[in-house]
């Protein structure tokens, strides 16, 4: 079983605490579909590798494994930490999504967090890859979008996706994999 760390934001981490939020997209691994994705419009698994086909090229397509594994395997959530050892005491972790004060060291970034001060851990349920745009809105709800007087669910995912990918806007509708998960603890 394969285990990957995975960033998520300090405002989300709540939701996949309380179940609100199953799915995420992310774009990592498929730069080199996304430098034309409109060239591609099928993808399926073959061999362990995701196959994106041309059309009208024959067949040589493009072969991408998942960064993040398959089904079955795990994720551990990396999120922005603090290390704390006070005197007299055990050290300890604890987590800027938790609400509390920020110690005096400060916040540590979610990219230098250790496995071992995960408390979250994630298991696949399913995963593939997709257009970001192919988005319903059930997936939108299940990112975690909560519905809106003003906006739709939708535009509201998508407003959402601009703040976090500027290098791939909600607008080119890159690929990304779409992944499923449960929370394990």
């Amino acid at each position: 079983m394969k285990e990957t760390g995975i960033i998520f934001s300090t405002a989300l981490v709540p939701q996949v605490l309380d179940g609100t939020k199953t799915v995420t997209r992310r774009l990592y691994g498929l730069k080199r579909a996304n430098l034309n994705p409109d060239a591609y419009h099928s993808s399926f698994l073959l061999n362990g590798y995701w196959a994106f086909h041309r059309p009208n090229q024959g067949w040589e397509p493009l072969l991408i494994k998942c960064p993040y594994g398959s089904i079955g395997d795990q994720l551990w959530v990396r999120e922005t930490f603090a290390y704390c050892t006070p005197e007299n005491s055990l050290p300890f972790y604890i987590y800027k999504a938790d609400g509390g004060e920020q110690p005096v060291w400060g916040w540590c970034s979610p990219l230098f967090m250790p496995k071992r001060a995960a408390r979250l851990w994630l298991e696949i349920v399913s995963i593939r890859p997709e257009r970001l745009q192919a988005i319903t809105l059930e997936d939108a709800l299940s990112e975690g979008m909560v519905p809106d007087d003003c906006k739709g669910i939708i535009t509201s995912f998508a407003n959402l996706w601009d703040s976090l990918n500027p290098k791939h806007p909600w607008s080119s509708n890159p690929w990304c994999w779409r992944i499923e998960f449960k929370l394990k603890r």
